[in-house]
């Protein structure tokens, strides 16, 4: 078991694996060199490499390169990583958090005499800056994971969290079972076990690494599957995907909504104040919007709102309310400001186990007949009386004449 823990070759193993995690991330820092956070954390596995190099050459080189620079190169690398983490985080960088552990190691052991021969001083003095830095950078990714939950994420908490406890440990065995210079790397030390935690610790870190920009670079692809390009809002397939799962948890109610007029805005004041009319639309709902709702633009100036557990009352007031501000908004373009108008057609009381597209026909009957009706105003139908019954309401609604002056929830309301 002794043998198994001889440092040096334990130094230059972790030198390999830590030179290995380096090129890595260099690497895919070369494809993206305006990330700030795969520079620092490149830096971070170099300069650690580097210090391990040296380390390993401890009582063959001279001690002021292998222990003098080993460590300060050492120390300097957890700094780098928190930087990089910040950064990840999309926080202050402060590159000046990477300098205060090496500038210490620097003045004590190439300025103080008694802390440069003192074995145990240095173990102390590495053990509490390794841990304090560890506890940090663990607490960085603690408070990240409100914004952006994963697995790697949790791993890089559990990872440094547990290697400050580790370093800490390290403590009090400087006192109770203190090295002596000349066998600080005998087979019989402590040391050599701290050396292979720090090896499999510096592995797994590189690992976690890998996996936390993998896992956001999918969440980025996926995202941009599913949002619709103008808007930023979900696209139809998103938003038919996620109703259909809130739908099965408990219910709730479709919305369909159409901007009036739409092809006058473009006419009148160009396609790009129409873009503007779209986004402007999609801001003002996701006002209005509770986090359970579910909001997406299914094509043209066509959106769709899913209301979770909403009774036919509740979606009429909503979407009344809704109508309401949106016509007594404007929109600023270069060529003038203009306001617009909006028809919804809603499917109420949907139970959990109905069909989206039975929701679909009767939303969108109900919408038609918000148009057919003059338009700036809501219908609501319950999902029990269906596409028939809408279909036959339509018909009534349609041999009468429009009535101009109606505004709000539409007269026509299966109930």
């Amino acid at each position: 078991m002794i043998e198994l823990f001889h440092i040096p070759t334990l130094m230059l193993c972790f030198f390999t694996g830590s030179a290995i995690v380096a090129t890595f991330v260099t690497a895919m820092w070369v494809k993206e060199r305006h990330r700030l956070d795969l520079l620092s954390w490149s830096a971070a596995f170099w300069i650690g490499s580097i210090g391990i190099f040296f380390l390993a050459f401890r009582n063959v080189a001279p001690a002021w390169f292998s222990i003098g620079l080993g460590n300060l190169f050492a120390v300097a690398s957890p700094g780098l990583f928190l930087v990089g983490l910040r950064a990840f985080d999309g926080r202050r960088p402060h590159a000046w958090l990477a300098l205060p552990a090496p500038m210490i190691w620097g003045v004590l052991y190439f300025g103080v005499p008694a802390f440069t021969n003192d074995i145990n001083a240095r173990i102390v003095l590495v053990s509490v800056m390794v841990s304090v830095l560890s506890v940090v950078i663990a607490h960085t990714g603690w408070k990240g994971r409100l914004a952006e939950a994963s697995m790697a994420r949790h791993a890089v908490i559990w990872f440094f969290a547990s290697h400050a406890l580790v370093y800490l440990s390290r403590i009090p065995l400087a006192y109770y079972r203190p090295l002596k210079e000349t066998d600080s790397f005998s087979p019989a030390g402590w040391f050599g076990y701290y050396t292979f935690e720090l090896y499999v610790h510096a592995l797994f870190a590189g690992m976690a690494i890998f996996v936390l920009v993998r896992e956001r670079v999918e969440r980025a692809y996926r995202a941009a599957s599913e949002s619709d390009p103008l808007t930023g809002i979900l696209n139809r397939r998103a938003f038919l995907a996620r109703s259909q799962v809130s739908m099965a948890a408990g219910g709730g109610a479709l919305v369909l909504v159409d901007l009036d007029h739409f092809k006058r805005i473009n006419d009148s004041y160009g396609h790009p104040a129409g873009d503007a009319a779209l986004s402007t639309f999609c801001r003002w709902v996701e006002l209005e919007l509770s986090p359970q709702m579910i909001f997406g633009r299914i094509g043209g100036e066509e959106f769709a709102l899913w209301l979770p557990r909403h009774s036919e009352e509740q979606v009429a007031g909503w979407c009344e309310k809704l109508r309401s501000k949106i016509s007594m908004g404007r929109v600023e373009t270069d060529r003038g400001s203009f306001g617009f108008t909006v028809s919804m057609g809603a499917c109420a009381d949907l139970l959990a186990e109905g069909s989206m597209e039975l929701a679909m026909g009767v939303a969108d009957h109900a919408l038609y007949m918000s148009k057919r009706s003059g338009r700036d105003r809501v219908t609501v139908i319950r999902a029990a009386d269906g596409v028939d019954r809408a279909a036959e309401a339509l018909g009534a609604l349609t041999a009468t004449p429009p009535q101009s002056a109606l505004s709000g929830v539409a007269a026509v309301r299966l109930v």
